[in-house]
């Protein structure tokens, strides 16, 4: 008899979504994010929230403990705050289901912040939809004071989220029983990658669900460098999903040479250029050769083109030439970074021997 009113409190007591927060060196993120989560329009044992600090080198940790401490209490849900050594992000990620007590888990980042709807459209979507075991929802920008975010967020960012299958890291749930299923995040995927890593192991066990009304206000990179940083780290772990899947050497080597020509070749033109002037044929063939790879690479699929009209629509076709010239350049030059990381990624992960 004891043990059954066990069984049923815990029964009872069962919240019905954990929330995931993977925090590293969030200092200046983490209280926004978590005050977001306090005021869901759910009760609040409905839910939990799983703070992971992933070995943080700044003060995130004091902060995450004095938030706590001073804004929660018996109304609220329950905050589980856990420190952690630097593992990367994947680790932090499998690390927060094991402490989740709830079926559903969704993950948002320590620099997002959410809407008080957020945690009841999710549940609500689950339950409507059985055969989805994979929800993602829509990231608006939070940095909408910069001018380079919100030019990078109304052109390569939204054209890519137009696409139903985009699924965002900063803003992605789970059934639990599918990450146990497909064996979770992969552990060699640190800082990027995580998220699509899972999705290729999954295969034909993932079922993917999107809705708009699931949102988040997350940053996006408030500079040139800042984002090249993250299109490096793109191409560096798409090499390796590349490798982990078992991509055929033939495809990798293709994919790798394609890359390398486009790094490579502007590179020649401008020590051509220095040595023998604008004059010397060497330098003119190789500017027509970069010129048709960025025609190949850009126009001819129709990518830019893509790109610089989802932009014209979240403008309302206002007429901004300088912004659409600042795109462009952004493509290019991001591509060229996204290529160099591939071909790093591609030595670095040659010989690795993944986590089963």
């Amino acid at each position: 008899m004891f043990y059954l009113v066990i069984i049923m409190n815990d029964i009872v007591n069962k919240p019905k979504i954990s929330v995931i927060v993977c925090c590293y060196r969030g200092e200046d993120t983490i209280v926004a994010c978590l005050e977001s989560l306090l005021h869901q329009d759910i009760q609040s044992e409905l839910f939990e929230v799983i703070i992971v600090d992933d070995g943080s080198i700044d003060r995130s940790s004091e902060i995450i403990k004095n938030f706590l401490k001073t804004h929660l209490d018996s109304k609220h849900p329950d905050f589980k705050y856990f420190s952690k050594i630097n593992e990367g992000l994947s680790i932090a990620r499998n690390f927060g289901i094991d402490k989740s007590n709830s079926d559903l888990v969704v993950y948002i980042d320590e620099d997002a912040v959410v809407y008080e709807d957020y945690l009841k459209i999710i549940i609500d979507y689950f339950d409507c939809n059985p055969s989805v075991n994979c929800l993602g929802g829509e990231v608006e920008l939070y940095n909408n004071n910069i001018y380079f975010a919100r030019v990078l967020q109304d052109s390569i960012f939204s054209h890519y989220m137009k696409n139903e299958k985009s699924v965002i890291g900063t803003n992605m749930a789970f059934r639990k029983i599918f990450l146990n299923d497909v064996g979770r995040f992969q552990p060699e995927f640190t800082y990027r990658g995580d998220e699509t890593a899972l999705f290729a192991k999954a295969n034909d066990k993932l079922v993917i669900g999107r809705s708009q009304m699931m949102r988040v206000k997350h940053f996006q990179p408030p500079n040139i460098k800042s984002w090249l940083k993250t299109r490096f780290e793109n191409g560096y772990f798409t090499a390796a999903i590349d490798h982990f899947i078992g991509k055929s050497t033939r495809g990798i080597l293709l994919k790798l040479l394609k890359s390398s020509l486009f790094v490579l070749v502007p590179l020649f033109l401008l020590i051509a250029l220095i040595l023998f002037g604008f004059s010397n044929s060497l330098a003119l063939s190789l500017l027509v050769i970069i010129v048709l790879i960025i025609l190949k690479k850009f126009f001819l699929n129709g990518f830019v083109m893509d790109v610089i009209k989802e932009f014209r629509v979240k403008r309302n076709n206002r007429n901004q030439l300088k912004d659409e010239i600042f795109i462009l350049y952004l493509i290019i030059i991001g591509t060229y970074k996204e290529d160099f990381g591939y071909i790093k990624g591609c030595y670095f992960f040659r010989n690795q021997k993944w986590c089963s």
